[in-house]
């Protein structure tokens, strides 16, 4: 799937048990809810060199930019794994998580994104660009920038949702723009846990919360 729009949906692109899938410029926008979702045991796809912008129209909290994998409860195949976000610019107005990685999804790899802040409400618990439920995710030289969102507490945030799940993630060589130096790069709750690597902020201001395990 190459060179196309999708706007003016109440969803733009989900994929259901579609492995191996490739989609790449696109662009996705003036959504109701989400904009791409990797549902339904989808594995092994990747979007790449996209643009991601104002989801949320019609319902904030469900305006996630990329949704991998399903809510525990949720009727689908949660066995999302080994997907791939790559080149991908979101924002702005992207009102809920840039991306969810939902819990029972492995091996994640968000690489190369840029990440504009604005937009991002709060509504259903976003307020972070990406926040990690599942486990093995690599989340490696992404940019951005939270441009005076208060809302956004954290960068990127960690969460156990499921026992034994939202661990083993890794964060290396980002650079956040954060204006808020309350705000932290990592924040990892419960039982979640992730490692750290040369991650940098601008101005100077908090890092890590939580069970953050910097490598060097």
């Amino acid at each position: 799937m190459r060179n196309l729009k999708f706007t003016n949906a109440q969803k733009g692109i989900i994929l259901d048990n579609s492995n191996f899938t490739r989609i790449t410029d696109v662009e996705v926008y003036h959504i109701g809810y989400e904009a791409v979702h990797f549902r339904d045991g989808t594995s092994y796809s990747s979007i790449e060199n996209s643009r991601i912008h104002n989801t949320g129209k019609t319902g904030a909290g469900f305006g996630e930019g990329v949704y991998v994998g399903s809510a525990e409860g949720a009727s689908y195949n949660q066995n999302t794994h080994y997907n791939t976000i790559r080149n991908v610019i979101f924002g702005p107005n992207i009102t809920a998580e840039h991306i969810d990685i939902k819990e029972r999804s492995m091996g994640t790899l968000v690489e190369n994104c840029i990440f504009y802040g604005e937009g991002i409400s709060g509504a259903n618990y976003a307020d972070s660009f990406i926040d990690v439920k599942g486990n093995g995710a690599i989340i490696r030289n992404n940019t951005a920038y939270q441009n005076g969102n208060s809302i956004i507490v954290d960068a990127f945030q960690l969460h156990e949702i499921v026992p034994g799940w939202g661990i083993d993630n890794e964060f290396s060589n980002n650079t956040l723009y954060l204006t808020d130096p309350s705000a932290y790069v990592i924040g990892a709750y419960n039982n979640a846990s992730g490692a750290a690597h040369q991650n940098t902020r601008s101005p100077a201001g908090n890092m890590y919360r939580g069970n953050v395990t910097l490598t060097y």
